[in-house]
Protein backbone atom coordinates (compact mmCIF):
# COMPACT_ATOMS: atom_id res chain seq x y z
CA UNK A 1 0.00 0.00 0.00
CA UNK A 2 1.21 3.48 -0.86
CA UNK A 3 3.95 2.27 -3.23
CA UNK A 4 5.06 4.99 -5.65
CA UNK A 5 5.06 3.35 -9.07
CA UNK A 6 8.50 3.28 -10.68
CA UNK A 7 10.23 5.16 -7.84
CA UNK A 8 13.05 3.53 -5.86
CA UNK A 9 15.86 4.40 -3.44
CA UNK A 10 19.15 2.63 -4.24
CA UNK A 11 21.91 2.19 -1.66
CA UNK A 12 25.29 1.26 -3.10
CA UNK A 13 27.98 -1.02 -1.67
CA UNK A 14 30.74 0.66 -3.66
CA UNK A 15 31.20 3.93 -5.51
CA UNK A 16 29.67 3.85 -8.97
CA UNK A 17 28.46 6.21 -11.67
CA UNK A 18 24.96 6.65 -10.31
CA UNK A 19 23.39 8.14 -13.44
CA UNK A 20 24.84 5.37 -15.62
CA UNK A 21 23.67 2.71 -13.20
CA UNK A 22 20.11 4.08 -13.10
CA UNK A 23 20.03 4.36 -16.91
CA UNK A 24 21.52 0.87 -17.42
CA UNK A 25 18.46 -0.64 -15.74
CA UNK A 26 15.86 1.62 -17.35
CA UNK A 27 15.52 4.43 -14.79
CA UNK A 28 16.31 8.10 -14.52
CA UNK A 29 18.51 9.49 -11.74
CA UNK A 30 16.34 11.76 -9.59
CA UNK A 31 18.57 12.60 -6.60
CA UNK A 32 22.13 11.59 -5.76
CA UNK A 33 23.10 10.87 -2.14
CA UNK A 34 26.69 11.09 -1.10
CA UNK A 35 27.40 12.73 2.25
CA UNK A 36 26.38 9.94 4.62
CA UNK A 37 24.54 7.55 2.34
CA UNK A 38 26.14 6.35 -0.89
CA UNK A 39 23.15 5.96 -3.16
CA UNK A 40 20.49 7.63 -5.26
CA UNK A 41 16.79 7.73 -6.04
CA UNK A 42 15.55 6.76 -9.47
CA UNK A 43 12.24 6.94 -11.28
CA UNK A 44 10.84 5.13 -14.27
CA UNK A 45 11.89 1.63 -13.19
CA UNK A 46 9.56 -1.33 -13.44
CA UNK A 47 9.60 -3.86 -10.60
CA UNK A 48 11.57 -6.26 -12.82
CA UNK A 49 14.13 -3.55 -13.68
CA UNK A 50 14.46 -2.72 -9.98
CA UNK A 51 15.10 -6.40 -9.23
CA UNK A 52 17.82 -6.55 -11.90
CA UNK A 53 19.34 -3.36 -10.47
CA UNK A 54 19.32 -4.90 -6.98
CA UNK A 55 21.32 -7.87 -8.32
CA UNK A 56 24.11 -5.60 -9.62
CA UNK A 57 27.33 -6.16 -7.60
CA UNK A 58 27.66 -2.42 -6.86
CA UNK A 59 24.21 -2.29 -5.22
CA UNK A 60 23.52 -3.06 -1.57
CA UNK A 61 19.75 -2.66 -1.59
CA UNK A 62 16.86 -1.23 -3.61
CA UNK A 63 13.71 -0.07 -1.83
CA UNK A 64 10.53 1.17 -3.48
CA UNK A 65 9.39 4.62 -2.34
CA UNK A 66 6.06 4.72 -0.53
CA UNK A 67 3.65 7.43 0.50
CA UNK A 68 2.21 7.30 3.96
CA UNK A 69 0.29 9.51 6.28
CA UNK A 70 -0.49 9.47 9.95
CA UNK A 71 -3.94 10.18 11.23
CA UNK A 72 -3.29 10.10 14.92
CA UNK A 73 -4.98 11.66 17.90
CA UNK A 74 -3.29 11.59 21.28
CA UNK A 75 -5.55 11.61 24.34
CA UNK A 76 -4.41 13.80 27.24
CA UNK A 77 -1.23 15.11 25.59
CA UNK A 78 1.62 16.40 27.75
CA UNK A 79 0.85 19.84 29.11
CA UNK A 80 2.98 22.00 26.84
CA UNK A 81 0.08 23.47 24.99
CA UNK A 82 -0.54 20.80 22.35
CA UNK A 83 -4.23 20.65 23.22
CA UNK A 84 -4.56 24.36 22.36
CA UNK A 85 -2.44 24.21 19.18
CA UNK A 86 -4.89 22.06 17.22
CA UNK A 87 -7.92 24.10 18.34
CA UNK A 88 -6.81 27.58 19.31
CA UNK A 89 -10.35 29.00 19.27
CA UNK A 90 -11.70 26.68 21.99
CA UNK A 91 -10.78 25.70 25.52
CA UNK A 92 -9.50 22.34 24.26
CA UNK A 93 -10.79 18.79 24.46
CA UNK A 94 -7.82 17.08 26.17
CA UNK A 95 -6.73 15.66 22.78
CA UNK A 96 -4.12 16.59 20.17
CA UNK A 97 -4.53 15.60 16.52
CA UNK A 98 -1.25 15.51 14.62
CA UNK A 99 -1.42 17.37 11.27
CA UNK A 100 -0.93 15.43 8.02
CA UNK A 101 2.21 17.45 7.23
CA UNK A 102 3.63 17.43 10.77
CA UNK A 103 7.43 17.41 10.65
CA UNK A 104 7.55 18.13 6.91
CA UNK A 105 10.75 19.94 5.98
CA UNK A 106 12.21 19.64 9.48
CA UNK A 107 15.93 19.28 10.16
CA UNK A 108 16.59 18.10 13.72
CA UNK A 109 19.61 19.44 15.56
CA UNK A 110 20.59 17.40 18.62
CA UNK A 111 22.57 19.17 21.31
CA UNK A 112 24.03 16.39 23.39
CA UNK A 113 27.45 15.38 24.63
CA UNK A 114 26.65 11.66 24.58
CA UNK A 115 25.61 10.79 21.02
CA UNK A 116 27.80 8.09 19.52
CA UNK A 117 27.01 8.35 15.81
CA UNK A 118 28.65 4.98 15.11
CA UNK A 119 25.99 3.19 17.20
CA UNK A 120 24.23 0.48 15.19
CA UNK A 121 20.77 1.87 16.02
CA UNK A 122 21.54 4.92 13.89
CA UNK A 123 22.29 2.69 10.90
CA UNK A 124 24.78 5.23 9.53
CA UNK A 125 22.13 7.98 9.43
CA UNK A 126 23.65 10.18 12.17
CA UNK A 127 26.35 12.73 11.35
CA UNK A 128 28.35 15.34 13.23
CA UNK A 129 27.59 18.95 12.48
CA UNK A 130 29.40 21.40 14.72
CA UNK A 131 30.91 19.67 17.74
CA UNK A 132 31.75 22.09 20.54
CA UNK A 133 32.93 19.33 22.88
CA UNK A 134 36.07 18.08 21.13
CA UNK A 135 36.15 20.33 18.03
CA UNK A 136 35.38 17.63 15.47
Amino acid sequence: PGAVSGSFVVILDASANKADLAKKYGGTLERSYGSEVNGFSASGLSVEEAKRLAADPAVGTVVQNKRFSINETQDKPPSWGLDRIDQAETAGDEKYTYPDNGGEGVTAYVIDTGVRISHLDFGGRAAHGFDAVDNH
